[in-house]
């Protein structure tokens, strides 16, 4: 995984942990409302596998995924990342969506570097 700073690497958690929480309460107003929820499921869960591998590549701590889960993550997160980059190219520079999309982007990509690494 390329080189983070200490700074850049808990704005990258933080974000990841943010898209989660997103991700948490709109599958619960999903779910009451009756609506299928397995795409929001699906990214839930390969964004809080992202979460955990890159927690555990700053602190060199084992995971518990298999590579199966791993692959799967991998392809989610990278899905997740086209679909925000499309998105955040629609966003005026300096804004607070630019600014989270911008994090996030990155987060995921950190995110993804980080499952590579362990399934080399």
């Amino acid at each position: 995984m390329r080189a983070v700073s200490a700074p850049q690497r808990e704005v990258s958690l933080e974000a990841l942990r943010s898209a989660i929480r997103k991700s948490e309460r709109s599958c619960e107003r999903m779910q009451a409302k009756g609506v299928a929820t397995v795409l929001v499921e699906r990214r839930l869960a390969a964004l809080r596998a992202g979460l955990a591998v890159l927690e555990s590549s700053g602190n060199h701590a084992l995971i518990s995924f298999t590579d199966e889960t791993l692959l799967e993550s991998r392809g989610t997160l990278a899905d997740l990342h086209r679909n925000i980059s499309t998105m955040f190219g629609k966003t005026k520079e300096g804004t607070a969506q630019h600014t989270l999309m911008s994090r996030r982007l990155f987060a995921l990509e950190c995110a993804i570097e980080a499952i590579d690494d362990l399934l080399d």
